[in-house]
């Protein structure tokens, strides 16, 4: 039923590396559609139904709550929500994009956090249709996860040749992740907008099928995933700059294994990959323009990360199994070995599938690394995703490799928490996972195959478990906020910006009850919440709440009239 290796040996030799009469490598190049699997209706329809079981367990707390909690907490997942309401109201007019109405009186603060700007269009239909912000973003995220899972389920059948069960498995690893569970209980949800990834890796991929080729949907496929991208930085920056730099370590691990080989692609069909990066360069660079207007105003009032906060948020070394306490296999391993249940510092790949993936690399690569097929580079590449992943962004002492990441990579001064890399690597030993499992199995010989295949099944089948995660990740009840909300009241008209009392020292719950009530009043708040804050603004933490209103109206020369809106009697009250 499958090939030996020897006959695979000699299938990728007839097509792979050779001299010409000048003695100049050639390496013959078939085009990826004529290698390409094709995927047919039914296996998506078998996908979507077991996207819809991995999206019951992961999405559970949402589903079974009648979408009365959603995922995240009144932090920094409402603060999430707030800004795709902003969107919203700025592309129907009734906000300035780039200037939402918190920290007042400064200007540009939307590059102070992730812009979401891919997120507008599908969130503004789910609002058109009657959705509220709170259920608009949940649904968005279950609808952004089934693109996921399906883009998956395409790359790894049609591109990356694995048979329909596995590449199933393959896009439940990558879509339903344990890290992704944990980011989504902390309030990060911004960073399971990494479910674009595989869409525009999905693209790519279709864009240069008939690469040597230029055909127009060469032109459209590449000009897309190059917009894509570009726009992907103004949707969630990690995502996009801890992809690009993933693809920068796999492209190395490529040049690495196969440097003739790319040398001699790059001699033979220099034109049409001049044709393809310069399509690429231009859409990108296009694209890339929201990102400019956003974030570049911002840096003047917001410093970049120092080496010093990158080391508070930097994992140790005992970080590489830290899946967090609620994992259901792994929850003990971490209280066994007291590791840090931080935010940041529990996000590893599970431990059991990035095992078993480095076993079955090391197995497959023995006499075949230098000059084997190319399922054993895809192999090593995520290999060296994992591996460089972490020795650069491991801290040992005071000492971390992102120290030179930061002076090599173009911006890496604005990341703060390098952790946050196993999300992504999360993607390419799933995938590499599955090319790893789908290799073994075409090598067997008939004696063997059957058993390989139940040892198959095993190996995914505990994989999937691992990713089932017990924490509560939807802390945002939504019937509450909405009714938080219709309780404001409108606002005296002598009033042109406000800030919230705080009977305690102001916290970042407050700073959040703040940002929602000013798109409910229509007013600018003094109060905000970001990745970063702007000079002289100190209300979280501060002892006297009128006090810092003072000092920041003082500090940024002020003069329209502030008002003071209290929670508990919902009044409103001029500031003096």
């Amino acid at each position: 039923m499958f090939p030996a290796l020897s006959a695979q040996r000699k299938t990728m030799a007839d097509a792979g590396e050779g001299l010409n009469r000048a003695g100049v490598d050639v390496v013959p190049w078939v085009p990826l559609r004529d290698r390409a699997q094709p995927v047919r209706c039914s296996l998506v329809a078998v996908g979507v139904l077991a996207w819809a079981g991995g999206a019951t367990v992961f999405f559970r707390y949402p589903l079974f709550s009648s979408f009365g909690l959603i995922f995240g907490e009144r932090g920094d997942g409402r603060m999430i929500v707030y800004f795709h309401e902003h969107l919203f109201n700025a592309l129907r007019g009734k906000a300035q994009l780039v200037s939402p109405g918190f920290f007042y009186p400064v200007p540009d603060t939307l590059g102070m956090a992730p812009a979401f700007l891919l997120n507008l269009v599908p969130y503004a239909i789910l609002r058109d249709i009657g959705c509220d912000p709170f259920l608009a973003f949940q649904l968005l995220l279950v609808v952004l996860s089934l693109v996921c899972f399906v883009a998956c389920l395409v790359i790894a059948t049609r591109y990356l040749q694995v048979r329909a069960w596995i590449a199933l498995c393959a896009a439940g690893l990558v879509t339903f992740a344990n890290n992704l569970s944990i980011k989504a209980g902390v309030g990060h949800t911004n960073l399971l907008l990494l479910y674009y990834v595989p869409c525009i890796a999905a693209i790519a991929l279709w864009g240069i099928e008939d690469f040597p080729r230029i055909v127009p949907r060469t032109i459209a496929g590449v000009a897309v995933a190059a917009a894509l991208l570009a726009l992907l930085f103004s949707t969630d920056v990690y995502t996009a700059w801890m992809f690009t730099l993933t693809l920068l370590i796999a492209a190395g691990a490529v040049m690495a294994l196969r440097s003739r080989s790319v040398a001699a692609v790059m001699r033979q069909h220099w034109r049409p990959l001049t044709v393809i990066l310069a399509v690429g360069a231009i859409a990108f660079g296009v694209a890339f323009v929201p990102f400019v207007l956003i974030y570049v105003p911002v840096r003047s009032i917001a410093p970049l990360r120092s080496y010093q906060e990158y080391l508070s948020f930097a994992p140790l070394p005992g970080d590489i199994v830290n899946v967090s306490s609620w994992n259901l296999p792994w929850g003990w391993l971490t209280g066994l070995m007291r590791l840090r249940q931080g935010s940041e510092t529990m996000l590893a790949v599970t431990p059991g599938m990035t095992a078993l993936f480095l076993v079955f690399a090391f197995v497959l690569r023995k006499g075949v690394l230098g000059s084997g097929p190319w399922q054993i580079v895809f192999i090593a590449c995520g290999v060296a995703v994992w591996a460089m992943g972490w020795l650069l962004t491991l801290r040992i002492g005071t000492v971390s490799g992102f120290w030179l990441v930061r002076y090599l990579v173009p911006g890496a001064t604005g990341i703060r928490a390098g952790m946050r890399l196993q999300l992504i690597a999360n993607l390419w030993i799933a995938l590499g996972l599955a090319v790893s499992l789908e290799y073994w199995l075409r090598t067997a010989s008939t004696g063997q195959l059957g058993l390989r295949n139940l040892i198959t099944g095993a190996v995914l089948l505990f994989c999937l478990i691992e990713q089932v995660n017990l924490m509560n990740n939807s802390r945002l009840p939504r019937t509450r906020e909405l009714a938080f909300l219709a309780a404001v009241p409108i606002p005296p008209a002598e009033c042109h910006a406000f800030f919230i009392d705080a009977p305690r020292p102001a916290d970042y719950l407050d700073q959040t009850d703040a940002m929602w009530i000013s798109l409910r009043a229509g007013l600018p708040t003094l109060n905000g919440l970001a990745g970063w804050f702007p000079p002289g603004w100190d209300f979280i933490g501060a002892v006297d709440n009128f006090d810092a209103a003072r000092r920041w109206i003082t500090h940024t020369g002020l003069r329209e009239q502030v008002c003071m809106y209290d929670r508990a009697t919902r009044q409103w009250s001029l500031f003096k």
